[in-house]
């Protein structure tokens, strides 16, 4: 950490990622659940469907849709994500990099 002293969150919080490589790592994967929620979200809208319209083509609920797209659903499968872009007339893309 600099010798500046600062209130801004973001800034403290960027310090103590940088200094700290697992609470980096858990970082990220939150920054990845969010994105992956947004996009699913995008998906949705750009389709023209309601969250109850998709809930009903995979058999769940509308707030079950809620839950993933605001990033607060931490259990997702893989099948319930192809499920999803089923629905919504859409292609996963996954990738398997090295750590």
């Amino acid at each position: 950490m600099s010798n500046r002293i600062t209130t801004d969150a973001v800034e403290i919080l960027k310090d103590r990622v940088a200094q700290d490589p697992e609470l980096a790592f858990y970082v990220e994967e939150e920054r990845k659940r969010l994105m992956l929620a947004d996009k699913i979200r995008q998906a949705r809208q750009e389709s023209g469907l309601s969250q109850k319209d998709v809930a009903k083509r995979i058999g769940t609920t509308q707030s079950a849709v809620a839950r993933l797209e605001s990033g607060n659903y931490e259990r997702l499968s893989l099948s319930t994500l192809i499920k999803v872009t089923r629905a919504l007339n859409c292609r996963i893309n996954l990738e398997i990099l090295p750590a």
